[in-house]
């Protein structure tokens, strides 16, 4: 399975800058070592990359980019099967400058929230992590879930949980099959 990441978790996990609170630096850089220990696909869409390394100098972005390559993370491009999507999604997704104003969203983001979504579909993302209500609208147009950090975190927690508890009884049968086992040799 695959879960994209939407820019705040780029400047919050990989940048590690916090004008909110240090809490989301960590919580976001959680999330991300959640997902590169799981069997989970972590991916960054091309723009949520280049949003991200924007106010950064050259040499820092290389830094960025290895981090995000050793920790086995994916930047899937907006390509032939993603732009029409990406534009399909705009469109949908289209507000009056009253409703973008009301959320504090520009036409351009929604222009950008809308490749970004396209891309995590067709990448297969199950859902993409986000604290952007314009992006969270772009989502719901291809019924793609959005949940922010910390809902991220609980939901893969639970998931994990529950898959130990589906396994958790097999150890025990396998101890009594090695006697059975051992016995007839």
């Amino acid at each position: 399975m695959t879960i994209a990441f939407d820019t705040q978790v780029f400047i919050w996990g990989i940048r590690r800058d916090a004008t909110q609170g240090k809490d989301l630096v960590d919580q976001a850089l959680a999330l991300l070592r959640r997902v590169e220990n799981s069997a989970e696909a972590g991916i960054f869409p091309a723009p949520v990359v280049t949003e991200g390394l924007q106010p950064i100098e050259e040499q820092g972005q290389q830094e960025l980019l290895a981090e995000i390559m050793a920790m086995g993370l994916r930047v899937p491009p907006l390509d032939l099967s993603s732009a029409p999507l990406a534009a399909s999604i705009s469109r949908a997704s289209h507000m009056s400058k009253e409703e973008r104003d009301e959320i504090g969203v520009g036409r351009q983001c929604m222009k950008v929230d809308a490749m970004i979504v396209a891309i995590a579909k067709r990448a297969g993302a199950r859902f993409i992590v986000s604290h952007d209500a314009g992006l969270q609208r772009a989502a719901e147009v291809v019924g793609l879930e959005t949940l922010t950090v910390p809902e991220a975190l609980e939901r893969l927690a639970t998931e994990q949980a529950s898959q130990g508890d589906l396994f958790s009884g097999l150890d025990d049968n396998n101890d009594e099959d090695d006697e059975d086992l051992s016995a007839g040799v």
